[in-house]
């Protein structure tokens, strides 16, 4: 069987239709909220291409669709290549079909992108793991206790965002996550696009104004779970009074609302400062939210810019080490990295201690303590990759 990978930029009417069966088959969770919601992600999800494995010009056994995302990296903007669905159809998971379809996802996002960035289901957790891709999100939760919040304030409403809100979401957006290591650049088809997967999914985002009409936030939440939240920061604790005080309405038994917006958010830093709180966070190296640098040593060089503001703003002199592959100098001024092959690592051993340290998921005294490298070094790592607690909004997975 001559088994081949084809890139499409758009499906005919007939592919479209097998692509929606093979897809229906393999995620039945999403199939459960209609056929349709398949049908809106293959015609209005932005910016997407399909590799498609087939053995003949009627067949189509698998699939993976790849969306041509933006993120910023303190700064820089990198081209990412964003893995959503991607299944093999049911009867042809052999290893041939499947091996086909991983060598085409790597060759593609190879030639164009930085990265690819994909959230994997529980189920594939340490699937990708083995092929470079590391789970770089810190789920970071705070919970706050219901009881005793003051009454909501009179001059705050919420609403279901509409289109015409898109703006000023945008650019509340923008200013909120600019903050974050890793902030997805959301456009205004982005944003219509999520609009409609949510109401695809019976959920809303609501936004937060004044009686006047004045936005000031908005809210994704599915009970007491505050998923994603983006406020004014002059009207952070009227919203969250406005907040407790619906999910009270609404949860009457709920004693707590969980916020899972990270710890470096702004409004998480406003409750850690002012409200009695409890912090929860956790780790998946293996899955979650997975992310591949296509080459460390591309990567370091494109961003040398970010690691050498680092280095002046600490007063570091000039230095060079050797470690995990890579050989450093430092002048006081410029940043130069090369290649070396002193160490006995694998490829993926140097893929995922980089990976680490490059987004900022574990201290740097903690990857050392992994690795064979001289301890003498840890204060260098710790300055120019810092500890960042990563952590991609929700509403940007796909």
């Amino acid at each position: 069987m001559n088994i081949r990978v084809e890139v499409r930029q758009n499906l005919d009417n007939e592919d479209l239709q097998k692509v929606l069966h093979l897809l229906a088959s393999s995620f039945p969770l999403e199939y459960a909220a209609g056929w349709e919601f398949f049908k809106s992600f293959l015609e209005r999800c932005p910016d997407k291409c399909y590799l498609l494995v087939r053995a003949n010009e009627n067949s189509i056994l698998g699939i993976s669709c790849i969306l041509s995302k933006k993120l910023y990296y303190d700064g820089f903007i990198l081209d990412v290549a964003g893995l959503s669905y991607s299944a093999v159809l049911p009867g042809h998971r052999n290893f041939m079909v499947s091996a086909k379809l991983k060598e085409g996802i790597f060759s593609y996002v190879s030639a164009n992108s930085d990265l690819s960035l994909g959230f994997a289901r529980k189920v594939l957790d340490n699937y990708w793991y083995p092929y470079g891709f590391l789970g770089f999100t810190n789920f970071g939760s705070l919970l706050i206790e219901i009881k005793g919040t003051p009454s909501p304030s009179p001059f705050l409403k919420l609403s279901a965002l509409e289109n015409n809100d898109i703006e000023a979401a945008m650019s509340l957006f923008d200013k909120t996550y600019t903050r974050y290591l890793n902030l997805m650049i959301r456009t205004v088809e982005n944003w219509k696009y999520i609009l409609d997967k949510l109401l695809k999914q019976g959920l809303s985002l609501y936004s937060i104004k004044t009686f006047d009409g004045v936005f000031v936030g908005y809210v994704h939440r599915s009970g007491n779970i505050i998923e994603e939240i983006c406020i004014d920061e002059r009207f952070m604790g009227q919203v969250l009074n406005l907040i407790c005080s619906v999910v009270r309405d609404e949860l009457p038994s709920a004693k707590e609302i969980n916020f899972q917006i990270g710890l470096t958010h702004p409004l998480s830093k406003y409750i850690r400062k002012h409200l009695h709180h409890s912090i929860h966070t956790r780790f998946a190296w293996k899955g979650g939210h997975i992310i591949r640098v296509t080459n460390i040593l591309a990567f370091l060089l494109k961003t040398a810019e970010v690691i050498e503001s680092r280095l002046l703003s600490s007063n570091v002199r000039e230095f060079s080490f050797e470690c995990y592959g890579l050989y450093f100098t430092y002048d006081g001024r410029r940043l130069r990295v090369e290649a070396t092959r002193t160490i006995d690592i694998t490829e993926n051993e140097q893929r995922h201690f980089w990976q680490k340290l490059i987004f900022g998921v574990q201290d740097a005294q903690y990857c050392l303590y992994e690795s064979e490298a001289n301890r003498n070094i840890l204060p260098f790592l710790q300055i120019m990759f810092p500890e960042r607690h990563p952590q991609i909004p929700v509403l940007d997975q796909f």
